[in-house]
């Protein structure tokens, strides 16, 4: 089935609001509302529409965070038309990109597909649509990692100075560290180019010597060829990891 309106509701209820927190849509699907206006309000019936210009149907994945000062519970979806989908409520997956490509098939019509203190099923008040209840069991709060949290906090705190409080908060997904331009990684590539000639060369140039006094002759052509081999070594894989550094900051 190919949707060229497509709708997901949603069944709130638990006693916190959810906010959209970040969202990867396939090429040609988007929010039929401005981002900032798509609430879960609690114990409410919300709706999520979207519009799509692709010949497959509206795919893709959001999340939702509480807005409950503790932001400490998620909503999270996939879908795929009305041919995939998969939702979780607490707790985020650890890679939900990954989840994406190993959605389970919709249920039949009038049957329920379930998933962490969810359940959902095709159908709604609106045309084109799946209904998801959320809080089908008790929610248990997500609790990060004391090392990520800080990192988080850090962040959050450094976007709201930067941007004079305005300045979106990272998600859970957020955390990677990337170089801040094209300059930046081209800079941290050369950087790791220099490491890796640099200890080449100085192989290069010791292992004769340290081979040459415990071996002789012998020894220092042992040790020359050994340096040599680092030279290459050491020079392919400055290159390579330079080389991958740069590209991801051009990717940005």
């Amino acid at each position: 089935m190919v949707a060229r309106s497509y709708a997901i509701e949603f069944d709130n209820l638990l006693d916190s609001d959810f906010v959209l927190d970040g969202s990867w849509l396939k090429q040609g699907t988007e929010f039929k509302q401005p981002e900032k206006e798509i609430v879960l309000k609690a114990k409410a019936h919300s709706i999520v529409q979207f519009s799509h210009k692709g010949i497959f149907g509206a795919a893709g994945l959001f999340w939702f965070v509480s807005d409950n000062g503790e932001r400490d519970q998620y909503v999270s979806v996939c879908f795929n038309g009305f041919e995939k989908f998969n939702a979780w409520v607490g707790g985020p997956p650890h890679d939900l990109k990954a989840e994406y490509g190993n959605m389970p098939k919709l249920p039949k019509s009038g049957t329920n597909g379930q998933g962490p203190a969810c359940r959902w099923s095709i159908g709604g008040t609106a045309p084109e649509s799946i209904t998801v209840t959320i809080g089908t069991q008790e929610v248990q709060p997500y609790e990060v990692e004391p090392p990520i949290q800080e990192e988080l906090e850090a962040r959050r705190a450094a976007r709201a100075a930067e941007a004079a409080g305005q300045a979106p908060d990272p998600t859970f997904q957020d955390l990677l560290p990337r170089p801040k331009d094209a300059g930046d990684g081209l800079g941290r590539g050369f950087s790791t180019v220099a490491k890796g000639v640099g200890g080449g060369v100085a192989m290069f140039v010791a292992a004769p010597v340290l081979g040459g006094k415990s071996g002789g002759f012998k020894g220092f052509a042992q040790g020359l060829a050994a340096g040599s081999v680092a030279l290459v070594g050491g020079g392919s894989a400055g290159r390579g990891g330079g080389a991958a550094r740069s590209a991801a900051a051009s990717a940005r």
